[in-house]
């Protein structure tokens, strides 16, 4: 897939440009290896108005997928980033180690991701070790789409020898009964050591009726 769309598209992804792709490799039936590329910059032409903000995303790993074996994935990712507006913003790059899994019951599918990445931001001066850990419950009936999940992430800031720990837990549920139209309900409730609780409501509304045109109202 590439993109470059101009300030003037009357699209909803314009002042874009960019590229993503994938590619996979059975190794033999219930194993492949893959490599995926996802690159985008905003405001290419570099609006002194505006910020510039380029990301890369380059990850590759190999899944293992069977009906009696839960799916797993195991991946090695970068993330480079940058943003500016005439001087540097920031420059940040992320080396990070995924691992993905989930299994199916009937209309429930439950998941587990970790993650495990390190990043610095040259222009900040900060280096940042983080470590996520993630569980998923979610279904489908008819056209809801119930979940839960929760989070608990580590941030440890080996600049200034400082750690932050965040706990964050969800629920919410998607309703789409046709391609054209879905709206979506989710409640998050999150912890920070140190810091009071903050609780969100949010919600979305959306309707495409054709390829080029997106209504969306949203709120939290």
């Amino acid at each position: 897939e590439y993109i470059d769309a101009g300030q003037n598209y009357p699209g909803r992804r314009k002042d874009t440009r960019g590229h993503r792709a994938y590619f996979s490799y059975t190794i033999f039936k219930p194993e492949w290896v893959w490599v995926y590329n996802h690159k985008i910059i905003d405001n290419p032409e570099k609006d002194i108005s505006r910020d510039t903000n380029e990301n890369n995303r380059m990850e590759f790993g190999t899944s293992f997928n069977t009906k009696k074996i839960p799916f797993f994935s195991v991946s090695y990712q970068t993330n480079n980033s940058e943003s500016e507006r005439q001087t540097a913003l920031s420059n940040t790059k992320e080396n990070a180690i995924i691992f993905r899994s989930n299994k199916t019951f009937d209309n429930i599918t439950a998941s587990i991701d970790s993650k495990w990445s390190k990043t610095k931001d040259s222009v900040a001066s900060t280096s940042t070790n983080s470590s996520e850990y993630t569980t998923r419950l979610s279904g489908r009936w008819h056209r809801f789409s119930p979940w839960v999940g929760y989070t608990y992430n580590i941030n440890k800031n080996t600049t200034e020898l400082s750690k932050t720990s965040i706990i964050r837990k969800e629920l919410g549920i998607l309703h789409q009964p046709n391609s054209r139209f879905y709206s979506s309900f989710n409640f998050s409730h999150e912890e920070t050591k140190g810091q009071r609780p903050k609780d969100a409501l949010s919600f979305d509304f959306n309707f495409i009726p054709d390829e080029d045109t997106v209504f969306k109202i949203e709120g939290e």
